[in-house]
């Protein structure tokens, strides 16, 4: 099956362990798609949602290591934004946990993602990549 998600150059931030944990998304992603083509299995949708909470969190915590190691301007708009990301996804978690339909709700999380991955990685997250790089993180 073809993937959902082919990794973009223009996500790219040239920041080694940012770009992995980015490309690790696009894995999670492509696991769900698969799953929506397939038989529909709670458990296996579960697992996925608690995977991307867990490396939603682990992400977000490398970025902001790097914001406050170089003192990023931008950081306390940066971290809103997280914030606001990992309520979505909680959110996913939540209707997850309310027994709706599954097709629904992948569906949503995989437009959902489609578009944060557009719009975060390619827009926002290539704002701090000029002020980690010129202070040393690469």
């Amino acid at each position: 099956m073809k993937d959902f998600i082919v990794w973009r150059k223009k996500w790219e931030t040239g920041i080694k362990k940012i770009d992995e944990q980015h490309k690790h998304f696009v894995e999670i992603i492509n696991r769900t798609y698969v799953i929506n083509g397939a038989k529909k299995d709670r458990k296996k949708v579960e697992s996925i949602l608690g995977d991307l909470t867990e490396y939603a969190r682990i992400h977000f915590s490398t970025e902001e290591e790097y914001f406050q190691e170089t003192e990023y301007p931008d950081m306390k708009e940066h971290m809103e934004e997280h914030e606001k990301l990992l309520g979505k996804v909680l959110n996913f978690n939540k209707r997850f946990e309310s027994k709706e339909d599954i097709s629904k709700l992948v569906e949503d999380f995989l437009k959902f993602i489609r578009e944060w991955l557009d719009d975060h990685l390619a827009q926002y997250d290539q704002k701090y990549v000029p002020w980690l790089t010129e202070n040393g993180i690469k």
